[in-house]
């Protein structure tokens, strides 16, 4: 979810004159927030392109307040996704099943060397599908 976020960007107006990035964003202005690019920052996540969840754990551990700065996958505030939890529980459910009985591996042939293409709009998703392999443990 941090790598490939299903929503890319999220859209707010401001609704009090503020200052961003030293900036002056005046109140009403329409303001994108390029959450896939938000993701990948090397100033919210070291190493920003590998996976390592432990980062999360890690974070927290340390106390660090700062631990969802840059990590949106959900919107953030009053307005953000309402089926967020239902989403998570959901989402764990269906890994752990799913991972109890198989081992999933890209398909060569359709991402040779590993790598997906992307295509992006309001939502992020690989072109022509994610092809996997399911193996039986």
């Amino acid at each position: 979810m941090r790598l490939y976020p299903l929503g890319t960007v999220l859209i707010r107006q401001c609704v009090e004159a503020t200052t961003v990035a030293g900036r002056a964003v005046p109140k009403g202005t329409i303001v994108h927030v390029d959450v896939m690019n938000m993701h990948r920052c090397a100033d919210y996540f070291p190493e920003p392109e590998a996976y390592r969840p432990e980062r999360f754990i890690e974070a927290a551990a340390a106390g660090n307040p700062d631990l969802h700065a840059g990590y949106l996958p959900f919107g953030l505030g009053p307005h953000n996704c309402i089926g967020w939890r239902f989403a998570m529980e959901e989402g764990v459910i269906m890994l752990v099943r799913l991972y109890q009985r198989y081992l999933f591996r890209l398909s060569e042939t359709h991402h040779p060397g590993g790598v997906m293409n992307l295509r992006s709009s309001l939502t992020i998703a690989p072109k022509g599908g994610l092809w996997v392999k399911a193996v039986a443990r």
